[in-house]
């Protein structure tokens, strides 16, 4: 899911599991495949869970959304928790 996009500098963040794990991933959209790519095909450069909450703290994040990310990122919640409203 979409945890944040900057369109104007071209950048999106998502929140996702990656190999079982909750994770943040991170890429440029610009040109016609982005950034990070391998053999071809764009990819996800994954946030480490250390840098996770200071890369969260510098986007302007919903508090109970916030609430959900920090949530998921502990494994407490899945991935489709977090995407549901409301809760």
């Amino acid at each position: 899911m979409v945890v944040y996009k900057n369109i104007q500098e071209e950048w999106a963040i998502v929140a996702f599991d990656w190999d079982s794990v909750p994770s943040l991933g991170i890429r440029w959209f610009y040109g016609e495949k982005g950034n990070p790519i391998s053999n071809f095909q764009p990819t996800w450069f994954i946030i480490p869970l250390t840098l996770a909450n200071a890369v969260l703290n510098g986007l302007p994040l919903d508090f109970q959304f916030r609430n959900k990310l920090n949530c998921f990122l502990a494994n407490k919640i899945t991935s489709e928790q977090l995407k549901k409203k409301g809760e």
